[in-house]
């Protein structure tokens, strides 16, 4: 048996997925591109390219190709200050992001011929550091709804995008119940089926008054979608009246978010990949239902005259 780990399959792995990347951000920087021809934006291929970027450095950090984990960061610095502003990529910072790209792609394909990668220029690196990733487009509009504190700015230009495309927004609270569940009904597969009828902007869990001393949870979600609003209760598994619209604010509000103000990375910001982040959200769900469970079983014992206490114990541990 050997210590040594032969890196070539994971290599050829990380040929794959880094090839797959590259194709990828390509896709959203001419896709961005393209709306600053038609003077508006795309915020959420910005936050797409950011993730893609991420995940590139990440692979890329995994198997030592420390040119394109250069190269990536670089890169990721100028979309991150974009999509925590105004979720707007300027022309010239495209113009330099599609540079770093193709070279990171360059620098992939010498991995995929056993070739040692060439270092990160130095003339893009140094552009990247240059580039003002902002705009000079009117700021995004607040929503009139409870709504507008919870979002990113580069959500609200999200959403400020879709009104001024006239495109409809909607607003609902999904709340797992036992019945829910034994329908294979999870906040993970409400949010699958929203996102097919139109975007998901956000998804924010928070706790509800309790029923019968029960705690419940519910998920609110933000949606875009020009799907009719039968077709959006029946995937939330909510009634029609419980889809609500929101309008868009009668006045401008000024955004004012600089780049050096922003909040460092790794202080209050946790970064989760989304697969994760539904997992966390149905475990939590799951918990929600099985506590229900719990405290009828406990009810219908005592009403039977046996002793509950040990599980009064177990339910008083988790309330």
């Amino acid at each position: 048996m050997t210590d040594q780990v032969d890196l070539q399959e994971f290599i050829g792995g990380f040929v794959v997925e880094a090839e797959e990347l590259v194709s990828t951000a390509n896709s959203l920087l001419l896709e961005i591109d393209a709306a600053n021809l038609t003077r508006t934006s795309k915020p959420r291929a910005v936050r797409d390219l950011f993730r893609c970027l991420h995940t590139l450095k990440g692979l890329a950090g995994m198997v030592g190709i420390e040119p394109i984990v250069e190269l990536a960061h670089a890169l990721e610095t100028v979309v991150r200050a974009a999509d925590r502003s105004s979720g707007t990529l300027r022309h010239a910072a495209v113009e330099v992001a599609l540079q770093a790209v193709r070279a990171i792609g360059d620098r992939v394909r010498a991995v995929a011929d056993r070739k040692t990668p060439q270092p990160a220029p130095t003339a893009i690196l140094e552009a990247l550091a240059r580039t003002d990733s902002g705009t000079d487009d009117a700021p995004a509009s607040a929503i009139s709804t409870v709504w507008d504190s919870r979002l990113t700015p580069s959500e609200r230009q999200q959403v400020s995008n879709a009104f001024r495309a006239k495109q409809l927004v909607y607003m609902l609270t999904f709340v797992p119940t036992e019945d829910t569940a034994a329908r294979g009904i999870s906040i993970g597969s409400v949010r699958v089926k929203l996102a097919e009828l139109g975007e998901v902007v956000k998804v924010v869990p928070r706790t509800l008054s309790p029923v019968d001393g029960r705690p419940r949870v519910g998920f609110d979600l933000l949606l875009i979608s020009g799907a009719l609003r039968a077709a959006i209760a029946e995937a939330a598994a909510v009634t029609v009246d419980e889809v609500h619209d929101v309008t868009p604010p009668k006045e401008e509000v000024e955004l004012v978010l600089e780049v050096d103000e922003m909040t460092p990375l790794g202080r209050s910001v946790v970064r989760v990949e989304l697969a994760r982040l539904d997992a966390l959200q149905d475990q939590l769900a799951a918990l929600i239902v099985s506590r229900f469970r719990l405290e009828r079983e406990i009810t219908e014992q005592a009403g039977r005259g046996l002793d509950v206490r040990r599980l009064r114990e177990v339910s008083d541990l988790q309330g």
